[in-house]
């Protein structure tokens, strides 16, 4: 699968996105392991497309990079979510609110394709909402949290929700996660309220612990895997079932995958 990107010349404002397949064999001179047509038909319009070859000699060859965004209110966990899922640790400590955006990368080996994560974590102030809204049309997949000890969170998704589905793509992947799993004691958004939410909106969902690491990787891995599919779906190819792949992983491990 390819996408074919058509921008037109100045005094123009509309833009085309196709996708097309093709299929394409590495030969033995290749010495690219991405590669790119340049065309410029009449009209002055330019025409890129960009295909990558899933293996090249025998070798995974990375997707093209993937936007993650993480969205929520400020305090879910954003920031230590993607920490424990980027290096595995915890950040503990005092909290300290994300400022505009950060971001980072992490590579993952998907059925034997190598897919790209880039990671936006984003604040959830008021205050920079307007710099988060810039990068919702360029994200891929969508991570929405809240945090289970804390109900304001979590009466604040259905107004999340308006603005994914004011400033998103349209096909975007959404998942709801509900972060803090590990702080029984404090608990005052139960597991099927969550489920609840996540059906009426038509979204999969899972509860995740920063801390414990409970289905922090599941969470990235599954988003990864739609992903891949979505990109390298052949015709004929049934469509990747997001909730039934989290759910038959989690009962898999006992719902306490880290």
């Amino acid at each position: 699968p390819v996408e074919c990107r058509l921008m037109a010349p100045p005094h123009h404002t509309i833009q085309l996105v196709l996708k097309v397949h093709i299929c394409y064999k590495p030969q033995q001179n290749d010495s690219c392991l991405s590669n790119m047509l340049l065309y410029r038909p009449t009209l002055g319009l330019q025409v890129k497309v960009h295909y990558f070859p899933k293996t090249y000699h025998g070798i995974p060859v990375p997707l093209h990079p993937s936007g993650v965004m993480l969205v929520g209110d400020s305090g879910v966990g954003k920031t230590c979510l993607l920490v424990r899922f980027k290096d595995g640790a915890f950040l503990a400590g005092s909290f300290i609110s994300t400022v505009g955006i950060d971001f980072r990368n992490k590579v993952l080996n998907i059925d034997a394709v190598k897919v790209k994560l880039q990671i936006w974590d984003t604040a959830g102030q008021e205050r920079f909402r307007s710099v988060t809204h810039a990068y919702y049309r360029d994200a891929d997949a969508l991570l929405l949290l809240y945090d289970v000890t804390n109900k304001a969170s979590f009466d604040n998704i259905q107004a999340w929700l308006t603005e994914v589905h004011e400033f998103a793509q349209k096909e975007v992947v959404l998942m709801l996660l509900g972060n803090k799993a590990d702080v029984s004691h404090e608990r005052v958004v139960k597991r099927e309220e969550g489920e609840k939410l996540a059906k009426e909106y038509g979204v999969p969902f899972m509860e995740t612990s920063a801390k414990s690491g409970l289905n922090v990787e599941l969470a990235f891995t599954a988003v990864a895997k739609e992903l891949k599919h979505r990109v390298m779906k052949e015709p004929n190819e049934p469509k990747f079932q997001l909730q039934e792949y989290v759910n038959r992983e989690m009962k898999g491990a006992g719902c306490c995958r880290s």
